[in-house]
C-alpha cells in the first residue's frame, strides 16, 4: 500500500495496488512518513474500506472522534455477534455502531435520556439481535465502565440487523423495519387480523424476507423452481399466491427492486403457513 495522506500519526489514507483507497490505524504508522511512501504494514492495526454510507472523510472523522477504548469495545461486540447471531455482519456496520456507543455515553454522562420509536417493532422482527444486544449492553459496562440504559438495545440491535444488508446505512435498517411491519399487517388484514406475530411461522417469515430483500438488493436471484412445482403451488394455494404478490409489489414499490416469480412461490408457502396457522386460531 501507499501513501496518499497522513492525518497523525497514527491515521492514514493509503491506496492498494489494485487503486482502491483505505485508511489504516496504528501506533506510530504515520510518524516521520511521507506521502508517496509505502505504507509500513506491520504497525497496521486495522484497515478500514470506506462505502456509500460510510465515505474516506466520514471513516477519517470518526477515527479522529472516537475514543479507542469505545472503537475496540465496538469491535469486540461485532465478533461476538458473528459467533453469537451465526450471522455474516460486516465490517462497514463497525464504524457507525462505534459513533453510536459513543454518543450513547456521552448522553448516559451528561444525564440525557433518548427514547426510540421502533422499541416493539425491532423487537418483535428481530428478536435474537435484540437479546445480543441486551448483552452488548453488560459488554459495555464491563470494559468502559458506563452502564447504558435498557432502551439503547432498539439501536444496538438496528445497528447488527444494518450490518446484514449490502447498503451499510442505518436508514435502509429502518426503512426494511418498516415494511416487514407493514407486510404482517398485509397478512393479518387478509385473515381477520388473526396473525400470532410471536409464533415460528412469522418468525420464519420475516427472516425469509429479510433474505429475500437483501438478495434482491445484491442482484442474486434464488434457484428456480421445478415449472410443475411451481404450477401446483399457485393452483394449490391461489389465496396466499395472491396475498404474497402483493407482499412482492409492497417491497417492489419501497426498495425499487424486481421480484421474480420463483421468489413469489417462495412467499406464498410461508404466507400458507401464516394462513394455516391463523385458521386454526
Amino acid at each position: 500500500m501507499r501513501i496518499l495522506k497522513i492525518f497523525n500519526n497514527s491515521i492514514l489514507l493509503a491506496q492498494r495496488d489494485d487503486g482502491s483507497e483505505v485508511v489504516v490505524r496504528g501506533s506510530g504508522v504515520g510518524f516521520g512518513r511521507s506521502t508517496g511512501e509505502e505504507v509500513p504494514e506491520e504497525l497496521v492495526d486495522k484497515t478500514y474500506v470506506p462505502s456509500g454510507a460510510t465515505p474516506v472523510e466520514r471513516v477519517v472523522q470518526l477515527l479522529l472522534e472516537i475514543r479507542p477504548q469505545v472503537l475496540s469495545v465496538a469491535e469486540l461486540i461485532l465478533d461476538e455477534a458473528r459467533a453469537d447471531l451465526g450471522a455474516k455482519v460486516s465490517e462497514h456496520a463497525l464504524l457507525p455502531l462505534a459513533d453510536h456507543l459513543s454518543f450513547a455515553i456521552e448522553r448516559v454522562e451528561s444525564g440525557d435520556v433518548a427514547t426510540y420509536p421502533l422499541r416493539w417493532e425491532v423487537g418483535t422482527l428481530y428478536p435474537r439481535e435484540t437479546v445480543f444486544a441486551r448483552r452488548a449492553l453488560r459488554i459495555v459496562e464491563r470494559e468502559v465502565g458506563t452502564k447504558l440504559p435498557d432502551e439503547e438495545a432498539v439501536p444496538l440491535a438496528l445497528h447488527l440487523v444494518n450490518g446484514q444488508f449490502v447498503d451499510g446505512s442505518m436508514a435502509l435498517a429502518a426503512h426494511v423495519t418498516d415494511v416487514l411491519t407493514e407486510s404482517l399487517t398485509v397478512i393479518a388484514e387478509r385473515w381477520n387480523g388473526e396473525l400470532d406475530v410471536d409464533g415460528m411461522d412469522a418468525s420464519r417469515f420475516i427472516t425469509h424476507l429479510r433474505y429475500l430483500i437483501a438478495r434482491c438488493l445484491e442482484g442474486k436471484v434464488v434457484p428456480g423452481l421445478d415449472v410443475r412445482v411451481a404450477e401446483a403451488l399457485r393452483e394449490a394455494n391461489a389465496a396466499e399466491y395472491e396475498v404474497a404478490a402483493e407482499v412482492a409489489g409492497l417491497l417492489e414499490r419501497e426498495f425499487d427492486f424486481t421480484v421474480g416469480e420463483d421468489e413469489r412461490l417462495y412467499l406464498t408457502v410461508h404466507v400458507a403457513r401464516l394462513a394455516t396457522r391463523a385458521a386454526k386460531g
